[in-house]
């Protein structure tokens, strides 16, 4: 052939050459992004096991602290019956301790009544020489009436002390008691209290937990489709 046709018999070969490195850099590019793809599913795929197992002890937590938050709030519900309870025993206790008081003062009464007329037939006794021997023997039985009545009130006056002490002992004993269970139950509803709270921001920190893990979801099958295309 002439040299004039010679380029024109190279341009189809020309072609060929440039249409094949072209060829070969779009595959080359393409290859990048597969590998990219891959990386890059791979990094979600290990992060997103690892937010699954976040959420596994998560939920095990609030599990757990559910738990606790029942427990506690039975305890309280216990713990108030019982403080009711010790309330009533003071009350019942106080009004035995008035019925016991009114009961000593009375007997007091009586008994200093006693001691008043036994020291106003005392005062009479210089007119015993006086006496016919009926009324000396009269008076002697006076006398021993007021012994024998007083020792009794002062008997009486004893064992009514003595009770009276027990009953403010117990009604005592009862009132800390009630104390010490009030004060056990503020802690413990404080205690609970604080736990709803934390429950409450735990259940946030799952809600948002959530969310990524459906974003990372939704991430993966987007780069699995475009990778399979």
């Amino acid at each position: 052939p002439s040299t004039i046709f010679r380029p024109l018999l190279l341009l189809p070969l020309l072609a060929r050459v440039a249409f094949g490195a072209s060829g070969d850099e779009e595959l080359g590019a393409r290859e990048q992004d597969l590998h990219q793809v891959e990386n890059e599913l791979r990094q979600l795929e290990q992060d997103l096991d690892g937010r699954k197992s976040e959420r596994r002890e998560l939920l095990a937590e609030l599990e757990r602290t559910e738990r606790y938050i029942g427990d506690l709030a039975r305890a309280g519900r216990q713990l108030d019956g019982m403080i009711t309870a010790q309330r009533r025993i003071t009350n019942d206790l106080d009004e035995h301790i008035k019925s016991e008081t009114d009961a000593l003062q009375a007997q007091q009464k009586l008994l200093g009544q006693l001691f008043r007329s036994a020291y106003a037939m005392g005062r009479g006794e210089v007119f015993r020489l006086v006496m016919s021997q009926s009324e000396v023997r009269h008076f002697g039985r006076l006398a021993a009436y007021y012994s024998y009545f007083g020792e009794e009130r002062a008997r009486r006056v004893a064992e009514i002390e003595r009770r009276l002490g027990t009953l403010q002992t117990l009604a005592e004993h009862a009132r800390q008691e009630a104390q010490r269970l009030t004060v056990l139950a503020r802690q413990q509803e404080k205690t609970r209290l604080r736990l709803v709270t934390t429950h409450g921001e735990r259940n946030d920190v799952l809600a948002r937990l959530e969310g990524t893990i459906l974003s990372h979801k939704d991430r993966i099958a987007a780069l699995e489709d475009d990778a399979g295309a």
